[in-house]
C-alpha cells in the first residue's frame, strides 16, 4: 500500500512572515500521479493571524490499483515570534484499507533575527497510533503499534539560498521485528500501510535539501534527498527507502503561485516508482 507522505518528502518555498495585525489566508489544491495508478489530492486552508499566529486544515486522499480511496484530514495551529517558533498538530485517517490511524505532533525552533543569514534549529516529536485489521472467514483480528518519532532540524538561510535537513528516529510499544514470527500467518503477509509511502516500518529517516529564489521571474526551485532506513522483519525484506524530489514554484500573479514537482522512488525489493504533482496557492 502506498499513502501520501509526499506531505513529508515534498518541499516548498517558506510562506511569508505576516506583519503585527495583518491576516492572510493562503488556499492550496495539489493533485498528485504515478505509478501504479496511484492518485492524490491535498487540499490545505491555511489562516495566518496578528502577533504571528497561524491556523491551518488539511484533507488529503490517496488510491492505486492495488488500494481504494483513504482520506486524511489534519488540523495545526502554531505561533511565529522574532526568534521562537511553537506549533501542534493533530491528524486522523479513517478507516480505510483495514487500516486506520491517528498521530499527535508538536514542534519548536529557534533562529537568528537576520532574514538574509538565518539559522533556525528546531525539533518535533510525533506519537503515531496505527491500526491494522486482519479479516478471516470467522473473526477479525486488530494490530494496533504506537509509533514515537523525534525529529531533529536545522535550516540555514543565506540570502536566496536555503540549505535545509532533518533527521528522525522512530521507536514502537511493541517488537516489530518479531512480528514475521510464528505469527506471519495470523497478521498477514504484509504490514503495509503503516508507514505511508514507504512498505514496512521506519527506524531512522534523513533528509537534505536546498533551494534557491530567483526575484526577477519571480520563482524558486528546490531538492531534496531522503532515505529510510526499515526496522528488519520478516514480514517484509525491504531495507532501505530512498526518495529524491525536484521541483518549482512561480508565482503566477501578484496573488497565485504554482507548484511543480517530481518525486522518484527506490525501495529494496520493491519495483521503482514516479510520483508528479501539479499545484496552485492563492494568497490573499
Amino acid at each position: 500500500m502506498k499513502t501520501a507522505l509526499l506531505l513529508l518528502l515534498a518541499a516548498s518555498a517558506a510562506r511569508a512572515e505576516s506583519a503585527p495585525g495583518i491576516w492572510t489566508f493562503e488556499p492550496s489544491q495539489r493533485v498528485t500521479f504515478g505509478t501504479q495508478k496511484y492518485f492524490a489530492t491535498d487540499t490545505e486552508l491555511y489562516l495566518g493571524m496578528p502577533f504571528g499566529a497561524n491556523a491551518s486544515v488539511g484533507f488529503n486522499t490517496w488510491k492505486s490499483e492495488t488500494s481504494s480511496t483513504t482520506p486524511t484530514i489534519t488540523f495545526a495551529a502554531g505561533v511565529d515570534h522574532d526568534q521562537v517558533s511553537l506549533g501542534g498538530s493533530y491528524s486522523w485517517t479513517t478507516l480505510a484499507n483495514n487500516y486506520r490511524s491517528d498521530a499527535v505532533g508538536a514542534n519548536a525552533s529557534v533562529h537568528t533575527v537576520s532574514k538574509d543569514f538565518r539559522t533556525t534549529i528546531g525539533g518535533d516529536v510525533t506519537v503515531t497510533h496505527h491500526s491494522q485489521y486482519v479479516r478471516q472467514p470467522a473473526f477479525t483480528r486488530r494490530l494496533d503499534i504506537t509509533q514515537r518519532t523525534p525529529t531533529f532540524t536545522m535550516k540555514q538561510q543565506i540570502y536566496d539560498t536555503r540549505v535545509d535537513m532533518a533527521l528522525s528516529q522512530s521507536t514502537y510499544n511493541r517488537n516489530v521485528a518479531a512480528l514475521g514470527g510464528p505469527r506471519a500467518n495470523q497478521f498477514s503477509a504484509k504490514l503495509a500501510g503503516l508507514s505511508g509511502l514507504v512498505e514496512g516500518f521506519p527506524d531512522y529517516s534523513q533528509k537534505f535539501g536546498i533551494s534557491q529564489r530567483f526575484h526577477r521571474l519571480p520563482s524558486s526551485v528546490f531538492f531534496n534527498y531522503q532515505s529510510i532506513k526499515l526496522v528488519d522483519t520478516t514480514t517484509t525484506d525491504a531495507a532501505t527507502s530512498d526518495s529524491y524530489t525536484v521541483g518549482a514554484e512561480a508565482d503566477v500573479l501578484e496573488w497565485l503561485s504554482a507548484h511543480l514537482e517530481y518525486n522518484h522512488l527506490r525501495q529494496t525489493s520493491q519495483p521503482d516508482s514516479n510520483q508528479y504533482t501539479i499545484g496552485l496557492t492563492g494568497r490573499f
